[in-house]
C-alpha cells in the first residue's frame, strides 16, 4: 500500500484519528510540565495545557454513544470459547462502557451543560470503571503471556550440558530467554501488556492512588497512545481479540 493510500485509510478511521489525538493530549501534558519544571515561559505553559484540554475535550465529544458499541463487543466476547479470556475481556468492557457512561457526565460538566453537577465526583466514578477494566486487560495480558511462554519452552527439545563428573545432564531453556523468545515471535501479546501497563497508571494518578508528576502521566499516555496507533496502523501488533 502507497503512503496515500494508507493515510487516506487511517484518517477514514475513527478509532485511528482517536488514538491520533489522544497522542497528542498527552504529549502535550509531558511538554508543559516540563516547560514547567525548566522555568520556561508561563505563556508557553499555557498553551500546551490549553492544548491538553481541548483535545481532552474534543475527545470526550467524539466518544458519546461510543458505550453502546462497547457493550455491543462485550456480547461478542461473551462466546469465546477460552474460559479467562471471555470473563476478562468482557467484564472489562462492561466497565470500559460505564467509564465512557460517566465521561459524557463529565464532559457535559466542562462544557456547561450541567453547571450544578460535581465534575471531580463524576470524574472520580469514571477513573474507578477505567482502573477496574485495566486490571482484567493486564490479567488477560499475563495469561497469555504465560500460556505462550509455556508453549515455547514445551516445544524446545532438551538440550544437554557437561557436569563437572563428564556426565551429560539434561536442561530445559531459562525463563527469561523464553520470555524473551515469546515477545520476538509475538509482539502483539508484549505490546499489549506494554500499553496497558502504561495506562494502568492514569487512574491511579487520577485517584491520587500514586504520587507521580504530570509529567510521568503525560509520558505514560504518549507510551500507551503510540502503541495503540501502532497496532490500527498495523494488524501484526494487535491482540485479538480485544
Amino acid at each position: 500500500m502507497d503512503p496515500v493510500s494508507a493515510i487516506v485509510r487511517f484518517n477514514a478511521m475513527t478509532a485511528a484519528r482517536d488514538k491520533l489525538c489522544r497522542l497528542v493530549q498527552y504529549i502535550s501534558r509531558f511538554v508543559w510540565y516540563y516547560l514547567h519544571k525548566n522555568g520556561h515561559s508561563p505563556d508557553f505553559v499555557t498553551r500546551f495545557k490549553q492544548l491538553e484540554v481541548a483535545i481532552s475535550t474534543a475527545r470526550k465529544l467524539f466518544r458519546i454513544g461510543k458505550s453502546v458499541d462497547v457493550l455491543q463487543s462485550a456480547a461478542n466476547t461473551m462466546h469465546h470459547p477460552d474460559l479467562l479470556v471471555r470473563c476478562t475481556l468482557t467484564f472489562s468492557k462492561v466497565n470500559t462502557a460505564l467509564f465512557l457512561v460517566f465521561d459524557h457526565i463529565v464532559w457535559g460538566c466542562r462544557v456547561g451543560i450541567f453547571p450544578k453537577v460535581d465534575k471531580s465526583y463524576w470524574g472520580r466514578l469514571s477513573n474507578r470503571f477505567w482502573l477496574v477494566s485495566l486490571c482484567a486487560l493486564l490479567l488477560r495480558d499475563f495469561y497469555e503471556m504465560k500460556r505462550l511462554v509455556l508453549e515455547h519452552m514445551s516445544r524446545q527439545p532438551l538440550s544437554s550440558s557437561p557436569s563437572s563428573s563428564s556426565l551429560q545432564r539434561l536442561s530445559k531453556p531459562s525463563m527469561p530467554s523464553a520470555i524473551m523468545a515469546t515477545c520476538q515471535r509475538h509482539p502483539e501479546v508484549a505490546l499489549d501488556t506494554v500499553k496497558n501497563l502504561a495506562d494502568f497508571f492514569l487512574p491511579l494518578g487520577n485517584l491520587d492512588l500514586v504520587n507521580v508528576t504530570p509529567g510521568f502521566l503525560g509520558l505514560c499516555g504518549t507510551v500507551s497512545s503510540a502503541i495503540g496507533t501502532l497496532a490500527i496502523c498495523n494488524d501484526r501488533f494487535k491482540l485479538r481479540p480485544s
